[in-house]
């Protein structure tokens, strides 16, 4: 972790898991049990590029649509976030007000895990381009890009702080990393908790199921 200085004001606690399965977007939430089984067939593996990695994207036989299912989602609890003080107070008045909407319902981009809470979501993964897109089907009809050619975060002026920030990715074996940095304060993180452009973001989309 970062020194307070460099660290979100708000979340300082700015790791999230993302376990996935084709057609399903599942986020895992530590500590939480295990989701029962979905009915219907059993998730068949993920498919690969020919040099082994995964493929999140879609297939010539497969459309490569994400979604997540009810029960399957679930943010950090707010007892679990180590606010400083004027952030926890923000997000328990963000909580209890009835005619207060976070920037989503408007249709404004949401970074991170509310990308996820869309309907629907793809992933477009172009090797040759070195990128790989997710595209977010419902609500602002928003992207995100993710760079997978090793370069760093911009620096100084030229890291524009936005909506959805800067964000570069690498493979762990199967599972996709992605670190952003550079968002703007104008968006409710993971529900109502408020964040300063010192967020720093990890992310890893995992295959947890594997050919047999």
């Amino acid at each position: 972790m970062a020194s307070n200085s460099l660290k979100t004001a708000a979340v300082a606690l700015a790791f999230l898991i993302f376990s996935a399965i084709p057609a399903i977007a599942q986020r895992a939430q530590r500590g939480a049990a295990p989701a029962p089984a979905a009915e219907g067939p059993p998730p068949e593996p993920a498919p690969r590029w020919p040099d082994g990695k995964v493929n999140l994207g879609s297939t010539p036989d497969k459309k490569g649509y994400w979604e997540v299912r009810p029960g399957l989602g679930g943010g950090p609890r707010g007892a679990d976030v180590p606010f400083q003080p004027w952030a926890r107070a923000l997000s328990q008045y963000r909580g209890s007000k009835t005619d207060l909407y976070p920037p989503l319902v408007h249709c404004k981009p949401s970074a991170g895990p509310g990308f996820f809470n869309a309907p629907g979501f793809e992933i477009v993964d172009v090797p040759e381009l070195k990128k790989i897109f997710i595209l977010n089907i419902a609500g602002p009809h928003s992207w995100r890009v993710i760079y997978m050619d090793g370069r760093p975060h911009p620096t100084g002026d030229d890291l524009r702080p936005s909506f959805f920030g800067h964000s570069v990715g690498h493979w762990e074996g199967d599972t996709l990393v992605i670190d952003s940095v550079g968002f703007n304060e104008k968006q409710w993180f993971a529900g109502s908790y408020p964040i300063t452009e010192k967020l720093h973001l990890t992310e890893r989309i995992r295959c947890l199921h594997q050919p047999a």
